[in-house]
């Protein structure tokens, strides 16, 4: 699970990453954006999924 826990916040991190340098290209094209946020959201769905699972099976 922290495997899976460190591959989220990575993937959200490149996300974000990605995001940033798609909307200061100054290009007119959305993708990079939209591509990013995908990224984004399911790397923050992810680590919440790992942590409630990591929580609920605390001992």
């Amino acid at each position: 699970m922290k495997a899976q826990q460190l591959l989220s916040i990575l993937l959200l991190l490149v996300g974000v990453v990605f995001a940033i340098a798609a909307s200061s290209g100054g290009g007119s094209s959305s993708g990079g954006i939209g591509l990013g946020g995908i990224m984004i959201m399911i790397g923050f769905l992810w680590y919440a999924v790992v942590r409630f699972r990591i929580w609920w099976h605390h001992r």
